[in-house]
């Protein structure tokens, strides 16, 4: 959850601050950090993707196919069953 914030009372928020809300907040601002990092991160992703060039065609079972054959001639180290 990027950027959620939830308002509290001045008591409120001592009582979390006393409990440990501290290390909690510092970890919600750590999470919104990293969330912004991979909206950039897309944001760029994208930009590039577009400025590729025109998009073509594809025909989805041929691509899955590709996919299948692939997997099925990648070495088998870590692959579930």
């Amino acid at each position: 959850m990027c950027g959620k914030k939830i308002p509290l009372t001045s008591q409120q928020a001592s009582r979390v601050e006393k409990t440990g809300g501290v290390s909690k907040r510092e970890e919600s601002e750590r999470q919104e950090k990293l969330c912004a990092q991979e909206l950039t991160r897309l944001k760029k992703a994208y930009d590039a993707g577009f400025a590729s060039g025109e998009g073509r065609k594809i025909d989805p079972e041929a691509l899955l196919k590709s996919f299948k054959k692939r997997v099925s001639l990648a070495p088998s180290t870590n692959r579930m069953a």
